[in-house]
């Protein structure tokens, strides 16, 4: 049977460093990957967003049409020209 042999100060240093890196760089990971969720939920919220003020734009853009006929609005000045 073989006896058991101790290593070497340095090289329990370095595994230690690098058992410590190892650690670190997955902590790092699961960090990274609650970010992402957060931010691809996030993402998610804001398309329906988007979506729900494409519907208000929508339907208000058919109540101008309904009331003024086709034409254009000038936003900022609150002008109606009729399409010709």
């Amino acid at each position: 049977m073989t006896e058991s042999q101790a290593i070497t100060i340095e090289e329990k240093d370095q595994l230690a460093s690098i058992k410590s890196a190892e650690d670190q760089t997955v902590i790092s990971l699961g960090a990274c990957e609650y970010s992402l969720s957060k931010l691809n939920k996030q993402k998610e919220e804001t398309i329906i967003r988007i979506a729900t003020i494409q519907k208000e734009k929508t339907k208000l853009f058919k109540q101008l049409q309904d009331k003024y006929g086709q034409g254009e609005i000038n936003i900022d000045t609150g002008e109606f020209t009729p399409s010709k």
